[in-house]
């Protein structure tokens, strides 16, 4: 065999193992979460009248959503997914934390919240329910946090009214209820459709990457 076709074997031979490699290392390390947006500041009260802030958050993976206790639709589905991922955490030992706000502050005071939380078997250790004040204009404080600064879309209680109208249901990312992933620094990486199982699924494996 010629010198040069033995070359040019060798040669081809060696990129298509380097090929082989690199799939392979890709297919192992998938492709780095975006980072999307920031957590605005933040300053509320959880179901033990404990303040939480967007600080106090810092140095850890948190996953977010966004219900209202009166709501008899979508709300209950999605805190039983939540739950459900609470138990997944717990399972696997994770230095993940859950974080549900309230579109409803005026109705969902925190001793409310405590009620709902324990009809959900929430671990207050691990999950986080906020509600902001009605003193503090809270209308304008969720138009800020969750729309401008999660860019989540709800519907506020109608004036006169004793809840938010369940019409609208809860909130809607492209008209979806989803989990929203938080990284240490405060960062978004990632919305999930939580009406897909897989999503929900994929919540959890991004959250443990982000603890590496």
């Amino acid at each position: 065999m010629p010198r040069f076709l033995k070359v040019l074997i060798g040669a081809t031979t060696i990129v298509f193992a380097f090929l082989v490699v690199l799939v392979a290392v890709r297919l192992r390390r998938p492709a780095a979460l975006p980072v999307l947006a920031t957590v605005p500041t933040f300053t509320m009260k959880d179901q033990l009248g404990q303040q939480v802030t967007d600080v106090s958050l810092r140095g850890t993976v948190w996953i977010a959503d966004f219900f209202f206790t009166s709501c008899q639709a979508s709300c209950p589905k999605l805190t039983a997914r939540m739950k459900g991922v609470q138990d997944k955490l717990v399972a696997l030992k994770a230095p993940v934390k859950l974080v549900s706000f309230t579109v409803d502050p005026e109705n969902d005071e925190p001793t409310r919240l405590l009620g709902y939380a324990q009809k959900y078997g929430v671990d207050a250790t691990r999950w986080s329910l906020l509600t902001t004040h009605p003193a503090e204009h809270p209308n304008a404080e969720l138009e800020r946090v969750i729309v401008q600064g999660f860019k989540v879309h709800f519907m506020p209680r109608a004036v006169g009214s004793t809840k938010v109208e369940e019409s609208v249901n809860l909130m809607t990312i492209m008209h979806g209820d989803y989990f929203v992933l938080v990284d240490r620094e405060g960062r978004i990486r990632g919305y999930y459709d939580t009406k897909l199982p897989e999503k929900v699924d994929q919540v959890v494996v991004d959250a443990l990457r982000l603890t590496q």
